[in-house]
């Protein structure tokens, strides 16, 4: 008889064990961050691309060096070429294919070869990046040196298509410091019911500032601001 109730005991002890390993496991999984790893991209296709990882980043199975696949037709994907970092972020499920291949993609941004966020444009922000050229209208608060900003709006199409080429093309340099401290020109784009508010001059990106690399946007909005009559109470 003791040695039955022992039986039976033991076996409901192995049964709460078991299942408490099961729950630890599937709370395991559930409170797991996403995988992911960079590479360089060294060939292109319709949907994809293939990687050569450049860090291994929180996932630990892709050695430096590693060719593999991604499909890349994923939402908010950025345009990439040859030659580009991309950090990816997966469920973790690759497969066995040579080369092995990300099944579940779950975010593509463009980087460095370390991970760290590449900023070279206005779109590489992700405040900017849904930006489109067409646009309303520009609201402008100028920095006139009065002490006071001067509000102005853009209107005229041509205008508005020369500020937004200049805008789309520029490249940004990063600084360690905010740029034109006593500058404080901001503009509102408008593109029907999306707004866009940016600097004119200089952006910025968690604890860096990134400046436009061209003056032609100050000359452009300057020019501007002094046919509105910005310069006209103080001149």
């Amino acid at each position: 008889m003791k040695k039955l109730i022992a039986l039976v005991l033991a076996s409901i002890c192995l049964i709460a064990l078991v299942s408490c390993n099961i729950g630890d496991n599937e709370q395991s999984q559930n409170n797991a961050k996403p995988a992911y790893f960079v590479g360089e991209v060294i060939e292109i296709y319709d949907t994809g691309c293939l990687l050569k990882v450049s860090n291994e980043g929180n996932y630990g199975h892709l050695a430096t060096g590693t060719a593999v696949q991604i499909t890349a037709d994923i939402e908010n994907c950025p345009e990439y070429e040859i030659g580009d970092f991309l950090k990816v972020t997966f469920d973790g499920a690759i497969s066995k294919s040579n080369p092995p291949q990300v099944l579940h993609v779950i975010s593509i941004e463009k980087t460095d070869s370390a991970g760290n966020k590449k900023i070279n444009t206005i779109t590489d922000f992700s405040t900017f990046s849904d930006m489109k050229r067409n646009t309303d209208k520009i609201d402008v608060e100028f920095d006139n040196y009065s002490g006071y900003p001067f509000y102005f709006t853009i209107e005229n199409q041509d205008d508005i298509d020369e500020v937004m080429s200049i805008i789309f093309t520029s490249e940004f340099t990063k600084m360690q410091k905010e740029v034109n401290a006593g500058d404080h020109t901001s503009i509102k784009i408008i593109q029907g019911e999306k707004t866009y508010h940016m600097h004119a001059f200089m952006n910025k990106d968690g604890e860096y500032y990134y400046s436009f690399s061209t003056s032609d946007l100050l000359l452009k909005i300057n020019e501007l601001a002094r046919k509105a009559g910005a310069f006209n109470e103080i001149e």
